[in-house]
This record gives C-alpha cells, sequence and structure tokens, in this order.
C-alpha cells in the first residue's frame, strides 16, 4: 500500500508539479525581466488566420510575442516597423521581443505564402499612448488622390496614336543617343513622354525615342531602390504576378482575376508612375490583390513602383 502510495505522489509530481514549475519559472523570468508575454496563433485563413486578430500594447512597452502554427509555414512581420519577417515553423514555438515607441495602429502579417487566401493573414496592433489614446493615421493622402487619378478606370492606354515597342526599350541604348527628355513628374506617363520626344525629335526612330524614355526612368530610380523593389516584388508579388511580371505565379490560376501582366507594354507605357504606386497602396478592387498602403512605409511603396515599371524596360 506504502509503495503505491509513493508511486502516486511521484506521478502528480511528473503530471503536474513538473509543469506548474515549469510555469512558474516562465513567469518569474518574465516578471524579472519586465517583459510582457503575448500568445499568437498562426493559422490557415480559411481556419481563422491570426488568433487573436487584435493586439493592443503599450508605447514603448517590451513585449515577448510566442507565435505558434499547427497546420503550414507561417511568418510574422509588423507593416511601417522593424519588426520581422520572423519565420513561424509548425510544431514549433517562435518568440520574438520587440517595443513600439510610437503610439498608433499598425499592421501585422505573414509574408509567406501560404493559401490563395494568404493576403488575408493580416492582423491590427493597437499601441496605446500614455493617456490611453490611440492617434489617428497622420500619413498624407497617396497621390492619385491628389492627383485625381480613377485607379479602375480603363487600362492604362497609351495616349493618342503612340505605337508600343515591340521588345523592352533599353536605357543603356538611350544613355548613348545622350538625347535630352522633358522633365518627368510623378503624373507623367512614358507614352507622353514618348509624344513629346517626337515632337522635339522629329526625325528619329520610335525605337531611338523609347530608348531615351527607359534611360529617363532610370535616372530618376536610384540602384538602391531598385534592389528594394525588387525585394519586396519577390516576397510579396511574384507568387501571382510571377518573377518576369507576365502574370502567371504559382497562385495565380486560383485568383478571381487574372494579375496584371507587367510586361504588357501597351498598358504599362501609359500607365504613370502615380497610377502604378496608387495600385499597390490600394490594391485591386474586387481582383483579389490586397493594399500595401498601411504595411509599406513610403520608401517601400515607391520603391517597388520603380521595380514594377522595369519590367517594361531594360536596366
Amino acid at each position: 500500500m506504502n509503495g503505491e502510495r509513493v508511486a502516486f505522489v511521484i506521478l502528480c509530481l511528473i503530471f503536474v508539479g513538473l509543469p506548474a514549475a515549469a510555469f512558474g519559472y516562465q513567469h518569474a523570468r518574465t516578471a524579472g525581466a519586465g517583459v510582457r508575454v503575448v500568445d499568437l496563433e498562426a493559422r490557415l485563413p480559411g481556419v481563422g488566420g491570426w488568433e487573436p486578430e487584435v493586439l493592443r500594447l503599450k508605447a514603448g512597452e517590451p513585449v515577448r510575442l510566442r507565435i505558434h502554427s499547427p497546420d503550414v509555414l507561417h511568418s510574422f512581420a509588423i507593416g511601417r516597423t522593424e519588426v520581422g519577417p520572423v519565420d513561424v515553423v509548425p510544431g514549433q514555438l517562435t518568440e520574438i521581443e520587440f517595443s513600439i515607441d510610437e503610439p498608433g495602429t499598425y499592421t501585422f502579417y505573414c509574408t509567406r505564402w501560404c493559401s490563395t487566401d494568404h493576403w488575408r493573414m493580416r492582423g491590427t496592433l493597437e499601441v496605446v499612448a500614455a493617456d490611453g489614446s490611440i492617434p489617428l493615421s497622420s500619413m498624407e493622402p497617396a497621390p492619385y488622390i491628389s492627383l485625381g487619378i480613377e485607379l479602375d478606370e480603363g487600362r492604362g492606354q497609351p495616349e493618342g496614336q503612340v505605337p508600343a515597342p515591340a521588345l523592352a526599350p533599353s536605357a543603356a541604348r538611350g544613355a548613348e543617343l545622350a538625347l535630352s527628355p522633358p522633365p518627368i513628374s510623378i503624373a507623367d506617363t512614358p507614352a507622353g513622354i514618348f509624344q513629346q520626344l517626337r515632337v522635339s525629335y522629329p526625325g528619329r526612330s520610335d525605337g531611338d525615342l523609347w530608348a531615351v524614355v527607359a534611360h529617363a526612368w532610370q535616372q530618376k530610380a536610384r540602384a538602391s531602390e531598385l534592389v528594394l523593389g525588387e525585394n519586396l516584388y519577390s516576397r510579396d508579388c511574384a507568387a501571382c504576378h510571377g518573377l518576369d511580371g507576365r502574370g502567371d505565379g504559382i497562385m495565380a490560376r486560383d485568383l478571381p482575376e487574372e494579375p496584371r501582366d507587367w510586361t504588357d507594354a501597351e498598358r504599362l507605357m501609359g500607365a504613370s508612375d502615380a497610377l502604378l504606386h496608387g495600385k499597390i497602396v490600394r490594391g485591386g478592387m474586387g481582383t483579389g490583390m490586397p493594399g500595401w498602403g498601411d504595411i509599406y512605409t513610403d520608401a517601400e511603396a515607391w520603391a517597388l513602383t520603380d521595380f514594377v515599371r522595369f519590367f517594361g524596360f531594360r536596366p
């Protein structure tokens, strides 16, 4: 009988005492470090996505986020911050520590293409000021709004009777020609600049003029911005639009509308940078393309715009 009691006590220690001790150690470690621990689950969007979907933290509060996934590989990042991305491997606990000093509303999201509904894996992070308030966004309206550009009208056709280039124009060839294009604003289209060059240089071939247009756009995009844009495109866009921008990504066939083919010269040359930027930050209504305006910084959104532009030019 005594032996049975001893065995029972040992089993209680194993199944109750050890987990309690582990929890107590974790709690003591957390309290001692002054770090708040928050648990977050990452699931496929069709079965819940992020849980909880809304996190509320104090500005400047140190946080240890403990993330786990019961299904597939996900990742975690917070838009407009330096937090993430960090992979969340199924069956493993992923911990990430951070603090955000600026009160406001942020978006946390998954950067791994887990399913066709991957873009729905977004949550809201509310960072509360010392007085308990959450400031409204101070972001300025996107340029397409102030310029009155209707993103959903038309397809960005070239202006007038402008012949779209048969092959992607070469920026290097444009540099060799040493012709002077007019100043370019974010409201200008390559087709419009081509028209102006045709008036200024009536004896030049269409191929030469398009090469000058390509060079003009390359001059306004720094190499470092194109590298940043390429990284963002590979991470967030290629699964639908394809690595080469042809709209043939691995997720394309399952979308409600065929992704834009960014190598289509007729469309791309008639689109201004403001229009491309608007499509990125707002997204495509009813197309399955999410908006990235609450995730990308202004520099990131313009870097991606510049990179997409060069699907129509050869740098």
